[in-house]
């Protein structure tokens, strides 16, 4: 099985930012042979130390089989490849095999890595089992069952699904050309079973197998095939999640509301849902609970840089329109992902993080830029979900819609330029970001609502008023400079020379540069019930409620609140100090005393404060959201 090395075809990049399915055939090819030569890396590393894989080992036969079907079914081997869960297996098993040194030889290997490793051969009899070809072959089971990946999973009369990976019992799969069957010995007796000729439904009428079901969506013409895969222990990567059977009733749940988020795709992005359609090939139900701020159960996907063409999805009662700006959204991190089998877009930078605004959490380089690509496409799905709702008169679906994109909007366009000014990207990788900024220079002047500018700049401030709470560096010395300077003072100006103090620890203490708030689009809905000032409203310290009240404080238009939003961590360092020596005080008090240190920061020449991805701004800068540039 040879794998030719890929090439990234010409304009490629160009095509990939521009949006649109003509690259995705580049990059489906580029996945499947990274699949085939992680399998032959697999086979190099399995084998014990000084010899090859001899004809003997499990793993060569299995590669010996999947061989047989790339010559006589050549559609079915790269369909093989192309499984999210073959790719999600292979590249799994090279890695552990990678960290674990090798076992000397004529040793098996063992724990998970063997038993990782034996699963080629349930790849091998799914495949050869699709390809009709005369075969036997022992592919791994535990006392639960055997699963046939992409196909399904077979159980012992009255038992229910629970295997992990581990070899308790070897089963035998055996094809005499037209059919195959399943035979093992378990703790319930011998089992055989006629594999039926078609994956079917999730209940089918051969007792004890359960088939992968597998999804017809169809809208004006247009038809998407997805499988539904909760069967598979590896469907979401690590940690291994236990086999289970989706009741009809849900079932049939998933089927109306993929068909619905499919036919928003297609009356309304067509060229997005041509995206989805050739990308997506297994939605993985997911269970857990996912709730918003507003206790409103929502939608939540994911998706594996390893397994192209997986998404998976949380939902209760969801919103179509939000699951189908998922689908886009996951699809665009399997292209790029996909895209870097062919190109590197980023340069290592080991422990290099940085600020996301769609995740929690410091993010590394990698993580930066696929969020920038994937949530660009986001932002393109809620612009045009604005237009088609202003359109049919809908006033309330639009503003919706354009706090989303403005949302969104003004994340990818912050990331893009921190990414920009960074020394992260490889040359492609800047090719990339700069056609991806002229995207978002093509929509700067897109109309955006005052109130669904607030809602998209309340969230953006929120967000990275948290985010620094919780992940930038401690002020430290500053924090007790301005502790002791109130004391000394009171609530007048803080002395020059204290200034000059803080900003050179703010700059030793490696502070990020305090944020520009965005006035204006807060103000648009400014709220008249007051501002939290009271000391006993700060009592809770987290930084969960700092944030909200802060918020609030801004919206009602207390300009005190300005610097606590732009430098929040400083304001809780003194708040802190002061509180250690019993004259606490209401943050919003001490941010306005704080205002003119942080200024004296943010105008600080590069050398006497904190590097930043950006200009130093002033801390009311009024940058629109959606429509600004």
């Amino acid at each position: 099985m040879s794998a030719p090395a890929p090439v990234a075809p010409p304009d490629l990049l160009g095509r990939l930012a521009r949006g649109g399915p003509e690259a995705l055939a580049p990059l489906r090819r580029a996945r499947r042979s990274r699949n085939l030569l992680l399998l032959r890396a697999l086979r190099d590393l399995a084998a014990p130390e000084g010899q090859g894989v001899g004809t003997e080992d499990p793993l060569a036969e299995s590669l010996a089989l999947l061989r047989r079907v790339q010559i006589s079914t050549p559609a079915v081997f790269e369909a093989t490849l192309d499984l999210p869960s073959f790719g999600a297996w292979v590249a799994d098993t090279v890695r552990e095999l990678q960290e674990a040194p090798r076992l000397p030889a004529g040793r098996a290997h063992a724990g998970s890595a063997a038993a990782k490793v034996a699963r080629a051969s349930a790849f091998a009899a799914a495949a050869a089992h699709r390809a009709r070809l005369r075969f036997d072959i022992r592919v791994p089971a535990t006392a639960e069952g055997v699963l046939l990946p992409g196909i399904g999973l077979l159980l012992p009369p009255g038992s229910t699904p629970g295997p992990r990976y581990g070899a308790a019992a070897r089963a035998r799969v055996r094809g005499d050309g037209r059919s195959s069957w399943i035979t093992w010995t378990s703790r319930h007796g011998e089992t055989a079973l006629r594999l039926p000729d078609s994956r079917g439904d999730n209940r089918s009428p051969t007792p004890g197998w359960y088939g992968l079901p597998t999804l017809r969506c169809s809208s004006r013409g247009r038809e998407w095939t997805v499988r539904l895969d909760s069967l598979d222990p590896l469907r979401a990567g690590a940690p291994l999640l236990a086999p289970r059977l989706l009741e009809h009733a849900e079932l049939s749940y998933w089927q109306s509301q993929l068909s619905a988020a499919w036919a928003v795709l297609v009356e309304r992005h067509p060229e997005r849902a041509e995206e989805v359609a050739r990308t997506v090939t297994t939605v993985v139900p997911l269970v857990d609970e996912v709730l918003t701020t507003d206790r409103r159960r929502t939608w939540r996907s994911a998706s594996l840089s390893d397994a192209y063409g997986l998404v998976a999805l949380t939902v209760q009662d969801g919103d179509v329109t939000a699951l189908a700006s998922d689908l886009v959204h996951e699809t665009q991190h399997s292209k790029l992902s996909a895209l870097q089998d062919l190109v590197d877009l980023v340069l290592p930078a080991p422990g290099a993080r940085g600020y996301s605004p769609w995740r929690d959490e410091p993010r590394p380089p990698a993580a930066l830029l696929q969020g920038v690509y994937a949530f660009l496409s986001v932002a393109g799905f809620w612009r045009a979900e604005a237009a088609f709702a202003a359109d049919r008169g809908d006033q309330a679906a639009a503003c919706r819609a354009q706090a989303h994109f403005a949302r969104w909007y003004r994340g990818v366009r912050d990331a893009a330029a921190a990414l920009d000014g960074s020394c992260w990207l490889t040359p492609s990788g800047r090719d990339l970001l700069r056609s991806l900024r002229h995207r978002l220079d093509d929509w700067a002047s897109t109309p955006v609502t005052g109130p669904a500018a607030a809602r998209a700049a309340s969230a953006a401030v929120h967000h990275r008023m948290l985010w620094r709470m919780r992940h930038a560096p401690s002020p430290g010395e500053a924090g007790e400079l301005l502790a002791r300077a109130w004391a000394a003072t009171g609530p007048g100006a803080v002395p020059a020379e204290v200034v000059r103090e803080v900003v050179a620890s703010l700059a030793r203490s490696g502070s990020p540069l305090p944020d520009p708030v965005p006035v204006q689009s807060l103000a648009a809905t400014r709220r008249q019930d007051g501002t939290p000032a009271e000391a006993a409203a700060w009592q809770d310290s987290r930084p969960e409620h700092w944030a909200e009240l802060a918020t609030a404080a801004l919206r009602a238009g207390d300009p005190r609140a300005l610097a606590l939003v732009a430098f929040p961590e400083l304001t809780r360092a003194v708040h802190a100090g002061l509180g250690r020596s019993g004259k606490a005080l209401p943050p919003l008090v001490l941010a306005g005393f704080l205002r003119p240190v942080l200024d004296a920061y943010a105008r600080a020449p590069r050398d006497d404060r904190a590097e930043s991805h950006g200009p130093p701004r002033g801390l009311g800068d009024s940058t629109a959201q959606g429509g600004g540039g």
